[in-house]
């Protein structure tokens, strides 16, 4: 197979030479970015790393009620009533429409309202940042050829990175707390997507990069470990996984915790994420 144009640092001439002698698997990575892979010849790099299972550690989450329905009520009215253009959350743009509809229990969330949210979430501490969406599709879909602005975010330099991942009208996250060397796998429908093992080794990929690119040495994947099971994170209805992801995001980076999410207050739940929107310093 040709190297397509790749080149490797080589650590003893201290100069770049061709990419040689690969497998397409190896360095899927290198196909989708300008980000070249390379690593001391007797490195043990571990491709398709297994991670150890592990649970969630909550016992140290503070404990917050919601606020009362009709003060959500009262306050989102009056904010939706002064909303007549689009405005900005971050770097995206949020219709009011869809604000308005995102109440409904029925109407799930697109890429714009689920990227803003959670990009609220990053600013609500220090060291925590979003590879959103479409970056995500991008990069698994291997339609660009750069990731600059990506890999200058420097996930090792911060603590929590957070990854929601589309599959098919449902959404689930990856939130990587580098800290504690864990990744949590949120799926609040596991019976109808088991997607883990799907995106693990993407996720791992983008580690190594991310790894690499400040580290200039391998990643070792042999202490990390995975939450993949989220008993509390399970929704009952078909429309909602949008909402679980990202207030799990929230509740994770804040160590919160709240009233699960079901059926009788979801319309609750959509209204507070809308106010999460609209007016961060509210809730």
């Amino acid at each position: 197979m040709s190297n397509n144009e790749y080149s490797v640092y080589n650590n003893n001439t201290k100069a770049y030479g061709p990419l040689q002698g690969y497998q397409f698997n190896d360095f899927m990575i290198a196909s989708a970015t300008n980000i070249i892979l390379c690593y001391k010849i007797n490195d043990d790099l571990d491709l398709c790393p297994t991670f150890q299972s592990s649970t969630l550690d909550m016992h140290d989450w503070k404990e917050k009620n919601n606020l009362y329905s009709f003060i959500l009520a009262d306050v989102f009215n009056t904010y939706m009533s002064h909303r007549d253009k689009p405005f900005t959350v971050g770097p995206y743009e949020l219709n009011p429409i869809d604000i308005f509809y995102l109440i409904e229990p029925k109407y799930e969330l697109n890429d714009q309202l689920m990227n803003a949210h959670l990009y609220k979430t990053t600013t609500l501490t220090t060291g925590i940042v979003l590879f959103d969406s479409v970056s995500f599709l991008k990069y698994y879909s291997r339609e660009f050829r750069t990731t600059a602005e990506k890999i200058d975010t420097q996930w090792f330099n911060n603590d929590i990175v957070l990854v929601p991942m589309p599959n098919s009208r449902h959404w689930i996250l990856f939130v990587i707390d580098i800290e504690k060397k864990t990744i949590v796998f949120l799926d609040s429908l596991p019976s109808n997507s088991r997607l883990y093992e799907k995106y693990k080794n993407y996720i791992a990929q983008l580690l190594r990069t991310h790894h690499f690119y400040l580290k200039k040495s391998s990643i070792k994947f042999t202490n990390w470990n995975v939450v993949a099971e989220l008993h509390d994170w399970q929704q009952d209805d078909t429309i909602s996984c949008g909402i679980y992801c990202t207030f799990f995001a929230r509740f994770y980076v804040t160590a919160t915790k709240y009233s699960n999410i079901n059926k009788t207050n979801i319309r609750l739940n959509r209204v507070q994420f809308a106010l999460h929107l609209l007016e961060p310093t509210l809730l």
